[in-house]
């Protein structure tokens, strides 16, 4: 299974960015770029928005894939077995915090715009 840090360097590689520009990109050093694409460090789920955004592709592209289903077992208590469709559940999932994230971005906007209207109302009365 490749990892997220194997997956961005691969599209790194495609876009034929170097990691100074992806790092330069994203507002990280090109050490830290260089730790997350050889596991040496997990990217806040922030990053790897950001990395897709500045990539051009789907977050989904840059997670890694979970083959199959997986095995469990509910509780303790509980004997019996079932069987997760773990990508569908990390896919919506990573849906639900990307509108999380959108909505989040649209409202700093907003308050943006915002304070600058009133700082524009504030210098007229002055």
């Amino acid at each position: 299974m490749e990892t997220v840090g194997q997956r961005i360097a691969e599209q790194r590689f495609k876009k034929h960015w170097t990691q100074e520009r992806l790092a330069s990109e994203l507002g990280i050093t090109q050490s830290v770029l260089s730790d997350i694409e050889n596991d040496k460090v997990s990217p806040k789920w922030e990053t790897i928005v950001l990395t897709a955004k500045k990539l051009d592709v789907p977050v989904t592209t840059l997670l890694p894939n979970i083959d199959g289903n997986i095995l469990y077992q509910p509780t303790m208590q509980d004997s019996s077995t079932g069987f997760v469709n773990h990508y569908n559940f990390h896919a919506d999932e990573y849906k639900r915090w990307e509108a999380l994230i959108q909505s989040k971005d649209e409202t700093i906007q907003s308050l943006k715009l915002t304070i600058e209207t009133l700082q524009s109302q504030i210098k007229k009365s002055n």
